[in-house]
């Protein structure tokens, strides 16, 4: 006979702002990495699912791209996953970035989120560290709720005291809609050879770089991960800067890659990183589908 389950559940979507501290969040309340995190805005791609549990409660959560205006298929894909997560979760944890306020682009987000049949809205005012001025009952009124909270992401407290709200808003109506999917070690690859990728080549090539794993392979005997990925660029003249003078950004994004895969996967890591010029990949479909940004 098996026992009944007695702990609250919940499905929760976190939206907001490209750098509102969506993914800053979820990897600070796993402990882990679970999501890329850069100092550019835009840097989450795919919805990606994360099942957290207590002794109290299990939460399923949904950390999804930043909401912007699109400007290429690659922004209506992003901006599709948000879409897709409202349609399989209970409510959400809307980040607002407590140095900026809320702005008119949260209204234009709010709306789309009240578009849905979302129960709960939880105002998560993120950075309090970086503002310790902010006052919450200005926005009760604004905002008609008093599901407000004001964090700093890396106070273990305060990341507490968002799993105690949350928990005390879950009721027995709400439940985990959807299993999350096995981890996926590939999107895991590309994600970290991403974000370092970002993080070495500042501002010289933002947005326009994706990652494509071309093979991976496991030698049992000599526990050694094979990796051999493209780094997808737009323009002649970003290969370069993504190579570098005799090939030391590269070196360097392989090192720092290799470096961030050896924390999370048990054995030794053999990684080769290449580059390859698509042209105009973020407007191509086909390239996109490749990727896994795009279902036709």
């Amino acid at each position: 006979m098996t026992m009944k389950n007695n702990k609250k559940q919940c499905s929760i979507a976190i939206i907001g702002q490209p750098n509102a501290g969506k993914s800053t969040l979820i990897n600070q309340i796993f402990d882990k990495k679970v999501s890329i995190v850069s100092y550019k805005p835009q840097t989450t791609r795919n919805s990606i699912t994360a099942l957290y549990e207590n002794d109290k409660i299990k939460i399923l959560f949904f950390d999804t791209p930043g909401f912007h205006k699109p400007k290429t298929k690659l922004d209506s894909f992003l901006n599709s996953q948000i879409k897709a997560s409202l349609k399989k979760v209970n409510f959400v944890l809307f980040l607002v970035d407590s140095c900026k306020g809320f702005t008119d682009d949260d209204e234009i987000l709010l709306n789309i989120i009240k578009g849905y049949a979302i129960s709960k809205i939880i105002y998560v005012f993120t950075k309090s560290d970086l503002n310790k001025t902010i006052n919450l009952c200005s926005y009760h009124k604004k905002l008609k709720s008093n599901n407000l909270i004001s964090i700093n992401s890396f106070n273990k407290k305060h990341i507490h005291n968002l799993i105690d709200f949350i928990y005390s808003l879950t009721n027995d109506n709400d439940h985990i809609l959807l299993t999350p999917n096995a981890d996926d070690d590939d999107f895991l690859i590309r994600e970290i050879i991403r974000e370092q990728s970002l993080y070495l080549l500042k501002y010289e090539v933002p947005h326009s770089l994706a990652i494509e794993i071309l093979n991976k392979e496991y030698n049992t005997e000599k526990k050694l991960l094979t990796i051999n990925a493209n780094l997808i660029v737009e323009k002649k003249s970003q290969k370069q800067i993504v190579i570098g003078k005799n090939g030391e950004m590269i070196k360097k994004i392989g090192t720092k890659s290799r470096h961030e895969l050896l924390k999370i996967f048990d054995c030794k890591i053999m990684l080769k990183l290449f580059v390859k010029v698509k042209l105009k990949w973020r407007n191509d479909e086909n390239v996109l589908a490749s990727l896994g940004y795009f279902n036709k």
